[in-house]
């Protein structure tokens, strides 16, 4: 117990300012730059290769109140800010990163019980936080309801809870079902994942710092939290508006590119005007108005829907974002039918209910009296159909992981852009490279092909030495791949580590060779010592490099085989020159486009499966009166 033991010392009034900085109330606006500080100082540490400033060393036996606070309890105030504020390139905070780190890398394209994704995600992104938390998040990922979601990155195959209930009405996790939706594969593109800084926790290679997306998908879905010191309200955004303006930006681009390094050539020529649209909030099929203040565009309401159906009644169709159906029947319907006080008179005579678990409708009977003071005084605000919102604090970590707060969505917009573009260069040159290793791989095993077919090449009964002098004499290259693969790891540094360890096959194959050599060689270690020791040469050349030949199975020598070797270099070769004729903004109008396809292809079956229910409702409504 005493070797563990530490000892709190107050040393002098920098303790008590400490504390006061950690606990009092009112100094919150210094609590931002004391995570911000910290954030910036470990940051710098990282990029001097520095060791990180831990509190606890072996022999420590006392600490002051300001070094725990400044050391310690600042990394509880860091973590609970990262979990509550997402970052701006994918807009996830570290739970929602960690889901879509496991759906992506285990390509989960077919259902799963929400109560078994849950348990993979524990297992495979390091996950310290209780099991029903991490389920509620994943139910969250897949809510499609109004105000919810304006793209669920997961499939909600099952109860995932309604508008009704603003999604606490979910069924338990071990009912329900989910997997990646069609929308997230587009948006999270598989070729940007080996160039992706991947976090290592205890040996451990799990999620990224963050995703890439191709549009800012933390304005398609909004982000609200409160970490310490910091809150976060990012209002929904139309994608389709989103992408309208990555469009914008990338012709933009183009045409800077075209100045500054060919400025006599024409202007590129479109057969379309795209425009830069200011972005308002907007959420899937909600029917009420959204809008911005003309004195001041940080601030707007939300109207919901009311119309009068006659003298003394009122039908109310929707309700502002984030009110729920059943909230707002408790708190305003039967406030005014039942008032707590008897001596006030009732507001309305009568409501009725005609929801349904993706609508709202509510009928109210009203005096003739009643029905005059609401207008005079405005249904929507006698009603409380009316909401309003701001703009002033939208915070994020930007793509260095710094806290910072953007003053309108366009700002988020283009930092996004400048950084997305710059991923989309890093893509162009590694997708480059990873083609040229398989064109010049598939060159190799054709004429290889060739010449042991024609005999001029022979290398049976000849020793394993004397067959690799032949190939370094014929300039047969080493293994390309493989040679690609030890290139990009130091061209990409950190970025590769986690794709390479995940995806490297022939790393494995490495890795198990060597592991048989090691048992080999003790079983035999009797003889090995009995034999004299040899040194190797250094000029001696390394022959796993060249088992893509000698390894080869004589299958391929078969007239079909060699025909399907030469048909798939062409086409490698075809789409390598493609790939080289694209420019990175080319690529990236290219996934805008496939996104705005797929968009459009999900929002005909959401519209397709609505006429059907419609249809059937209808139906039954005419057999119940016939």
């Amino acid at each position: 117990m005493e070797r563990h033991r530490i000892i709190f010392k107050y040393e002098s009034i920098k303790d008590d300012l400490a504390i006061q900085l950690a606990f009092n109330s009112a100094l919150s606006d210094d609590r931002k730059d004391w995570i911000k500080w910290h954030t910036e100082d470990i940051n710098q540490r990282r990029e001097q290769n520095l060791p990180a400033d831990y509190l606890y060393k072996k022999d420590t036996k006392q600490i002051n109140f300001n070094d725990f606070i400044n050391k310690e309890l600042v990394l509880f105030s860091k973590s609970s800010t990262e979990r509550a504020i997402p970052n701006i390139m994918d807009g996830l905070k570290p739970g929602q990163r960690k889901i879509m780190f496991v759906c992506l890398t285990k390509n989960l394209i077919r259902e799963i019980k929400v109560a078994q994704l849950g348990g993979k995600v524990a297992e495979n992104s390091a996950y310290h936080h209780g099991e029903q938390s991490l389920t509620n998040t994943i139910i969250g990922l897949a809510q499609n309801f109004i105000g919810s979601n304006n793209i669920n990155f997961l499939v909600p195959a099952g109860q995932f809870g309604t508008r009704l209930h603003g999604g606490s009405d979910a069924a338990s996790a071990r009912y329900i079902f989910t997997r990646l939706s069609p929308l997230a594969l587009c948006l999270f593109n598989k070729n940007d994942e080996p160039l992706l800084t991947y976090l290592n926790e205890d040996g451990m290679n799990i999620e990224p710092e963050w995703y890439c997306p191709i549009i800012p998908t933390v304005l398609v879905n909004g982000a609200h939290g409160v970490g310490t010191g910091y809150s976060t309200d990012v209002p929904s955004y139309n994608p389709l508006e989103l992408s309208n303006n990555m469009k914008y930006y990338i012709r933009q681009e183009r045409e800077k590119q075209r100045e500054l390094n060919n400025p006599t050539s024409a202007p590129r020529k479109y057969s379309d005007v795209i425009e830069l649209k200011e972005l308002i909030p907007w959420y899937k099929n909600f029917t009420g108005k959204i809008q911005l203040l003309d004195n001041d565009r940080t601030r707007g309401v939300i109207n919901g829907v009311c119309a009068k159906l006659d003298e003394s009644t009122l039908e109310i169709t929707d309700l502002p974002v984030g009110t729920w159906t059943q909230q707002y029947k408790e708190n305003v319907l039967e406030a005014m039918l039942h008032p707590k006080r008897n001596d006030i008179a009732p507001s309305i005579l009568d409501y009725k209910e005609y929801h349904t678990d993706t609508t709202v409708r509510f009928v109210i009977k009203l005096t003739h009296d009643q029905f005059s003071k609401f207008t005079e005084a405005g249904l929507h605000k006698s009603f409380r159909l009316q909401d309003t919102f701001k703009l002033t604090n939208m915070v994020l970590f930007d793509h260095n992981g710094i806290l910072r707060r953007y003053r309108t969505p366009e700002e988020i917009c283009l930092e996004f852009f400048m950084v997305r573009l710059k991923m989309y260069v890093k893509r162009k040159e590694y997708m480059v490279g990873t083609l040229e290793s398989q064109c010049s791989k598939l060159d190799n095993i054709a004429r290889f092909i060739k010449e042991k077919i024609e005999n001029v090449i022979v290398i049976e009964n000849k020793k394993i030495s004397a067959v690799i002098d032949m190939l370094v004499e014929r300039k047969y290259a080493r293994d390309p791949e493989k040679v690609w693969r030890e290139e990009a790891k130091k061209r990409f540094a950190v970025e590769l580590s986690a794709h390479v360890v995940h995806e490297d096959t022939d790393q494995l194959a490495d890795l198990q060779r060597k592991q048989e050599d090691e048992d080999y060689d003790e079983d035999d270690d009797d003889e090995r010592k009995k034999k004299p020791k040899t040194t190797a040469n250094a000029n001696q050349v390394d022959t796993t490099y060249f088992d893509y030949l000698i390894n080869m199975s004589l299958r391929n020598l078969t007239k079909e085989r060699r025909d399907d070797i030469l048909k798939e270099q062409k086409e490698k070769h075809d789409k390598l020159d493609g790939l080289q004729k694209k420019t990175p903004e080319d690529m990236y109008e290219e996934d805008i486009l496939h996104f705005e396809s797929e968009y459009a292809k999900v929002r005909r079956r959401i519209c397709e499966r609505i006429f059907k229910k419609e249809d059937k409702f209808l139906l039954g409504d005419r057999k119940r009166t016939s």
